[in-house]
């Protein structure tokens, strides 16, 4: 396998497993982070034709948990479903840390653009402060490397500046 297949393998596995952990954490919370802005139906899946649960009265709390095309999956009342997103207004000012407790595991190195292997960073403490991110890279660097400056930026749902941001908005700073 090229060394730039591996390069995407691994920034898709680091997508999928940051997504997977935001999914897990925000239904484990339980704790609502939207409410209902206008009467809404609550469907069991995104779309017209899914059958719908019951009707949502304006103000109701609930969980959003994710997103999908105009529909925002929801927790609300030990259900999860399916509700238009214009019906939603979700609290963007509620901030999310991330810590991620895992136990490193040793990996081949991989050729960094000067053909040097790249070293494993150092084990760290878990801390829940606001990191400073690190001015982004410039020049000829990966996109692995890109990405890696903003670990440790805490989570902010819609977010795109150093100060938080989710994940198309980690994608959207690893590509600049």
């Amino acid at each position: 396998m090229s060394s730039k297949k591996c390069k995407w393998l691994v920034i898709g596995l680091l997508i999928a497993v940051l997504l997977s952990y935001l999914i897990t954490t925000a239904r484990a919370t339980n704790e609502p982070n939207g409410y209902i802005i206008n009467e809404a139906t609550l469907y069991s899946g995104p779309s017209y034709n899914a059958s719908s649960y019951t009707t949502l009265s304006v103000g109701t709390e609930i969980c959003v948990y994710g997103s999908y095309r105009q529909w925002y999956e929801i927790g609300w009342n030990g259900k999860t479903g399916y509700v238009l997103s214009e019906y939603v207004s979700i609290d963007h000012k509620q901030e999310y840390t991330i810590t991620i407790d895992a136990t490193p595991m040793p990996i081949a190195p991989v050729a960094t653009p000067s053909n040097k292997p790249m070293e494993p960073a150092p084990s760290e403490a878990a801390t829940t402060s606001t990191p400073t991110p690190t001015p982004a890279p410039s020049g000829n660097t990966s996109i692995v490397e890109s990405a890696e400056v903003y670990l440790g930026v805490p989570y902010k749902w819609g977010g795109t500046t150093d100060k938080g941001f989710d994940c198309s908005g980690f994608v959207q700073k690893a590509y600049k």
